[in-house]
């Protein structure tokens, strides 16, 4: 229960602060879920703020890849593939859907392997060619500052064998 008063924490001192009715929404309806799973009202469907429905999605998917443990940390392509694939209910389908159009199948910071055994790290996606994103090559002995970036658009060659974890 304490845990869920975070929102109402919130309210309060966005009031405090003179922020506006749409932001104090937000603040308080971030964690609703369209099925009405979410907290601290239950609230379902259209009777979420449509900001606070975006914020909720944006934020599910961070706690996904960010948990308090680290070892249940899930990289961004599985936060994603779980939230489409697993807990579509939760969220404003229409929503959801924009935010992996967004995002891509293999979202910025995704650690990859690609179809010739290197190591990669999405830094752009192409939303015209979601299996073709930009990356930032793994090379141990080229500092970061320094790393190579590939386009695969312009490699036809090469593909994104899988998604690795950090």
């Amino acid at each position: 229960n304490l845990y869920e008063l975070h929102c109402e924490y919130g309210v309060a001192i966005g009031r405090r602060l003179g922020f506006s009715s749409a932001v104090l929404s937000i603040i308080g309806e971030h964690h609703e879920l369209y099925d009405g799973s979410g907290y601290p009202k239950r609230l379902a469907g259209d009777a979420i703020n449509l900001l606070a429905r975006i914020v909720a999605i944006a934020n599910y998917y961070d706690e996904l890849c960010n948990p308090a443990n680290a070892l249940d940390a899930l990289t961004p392509h599985e936060a994603l593939a779980t939230m489409f694939a697993r807990l579509r209910t939760r969220f404003d389908s229409r929503l959801l859907q924009a935010f992996v159009r967004s995002l891509g199948v293999y979202p910025p910071g995704t650690v990859v392997q690609l179809s010739n055994g290197v190591i990669g790290m999405v830094a752009t996606i192409n939303t015209a060619k979601p299996m073709k994103p930009m990356l930032v090559v793994y090379d141990e002995e080229i500092p970061k500052e320094e790393a190579l970036l590939v386009d695969l658009e312009t490699e036809p060659d090469i593909n994104i064998a899988r998604a690795l974890r950090p």
